[in-house]
């Protein structure tokens, strides 16, 4: 075998080595896509039970409040996670949950593995605000019942109710849906 074979059968083999190379680079690449495809799916699911709109607070006499970017959570798995697992901070002051139930009743929300502090606000049918709490404790498994029925129940971070004057009287609105119109429950 002359000199110049050898250098040719050796181009050969390193062209097979890098080959082999880039296929396993490409499939490990796939498997990271995969999975990073049904982390998503994941997340999906989990963002496809909630909605996002803006939110304003409301005095008896007309007055704005405050105005809220929010999650609405209309179904019962959305509802029964709530801000579960989120931690300080991941609320912005501006941002806020609304819970939607499919009727009014008296509502009780616990604080299980909840690591912000908030206050709480029910609302009636025609968003009226029957009930408050305030400065909830974080990490508590004890039911905080309203005081009235209420059919959405919203969750901003604690001493924001206090800060704006958020009382009996107050209503909230949904500027960005038609006609105010109010979300309904998903069963």
């Amino acid at each position: 075998m002359s000199y110049e074979s050898l250098e040719v059968h050796g181009e050969g083999r390193r062209a097979r080595r890098r080959k082999a190379l880039l296929l396993k680079q490409f499939a490990l690449l796939l498997i990271i896509i995969a999975a990073a495809y049904v982390g998503y799916g994941h997340v999906s699911t989990w963002l496809e039970d909630k909605d996002r709109t803006r939110l304003r607070l409301v005095n008896a006499g007309g007055e704005i409040l405050g105005e809220f970017f929010v999650d609405v959570v209309k179904t019962p798995d959305a509802r029964a996670r709530g801000l579960m697992y989120r931690k300080p901070g991941d609320l912005k002051p501006h941002q806020g949950m609304l819970f939607v139930f499919p009727d009014s009743d008296l509502r009780k929300f616990w604080m299980r593995n909840t690591y912000i502090p908030l206050d709480m606000l029910f609302f009636d049918e025609q968003c009226r605000l029957v009930s408050k709490l305030e400065n909830v404790p974080i990490l508590n498994d004890s039911p905080r019942p309203s005081a009235a029925p209420a059919k959405y129940v919203l969750e901003l971070n604690a001493g924001v109710a206090a800060r704006l004057k958020i009382d009996m009287g107050s209503h909230c609105e949904l500027p960005d849906s038609p006609a105010n119109e109010l979300p309904q429950a998903e069963h």
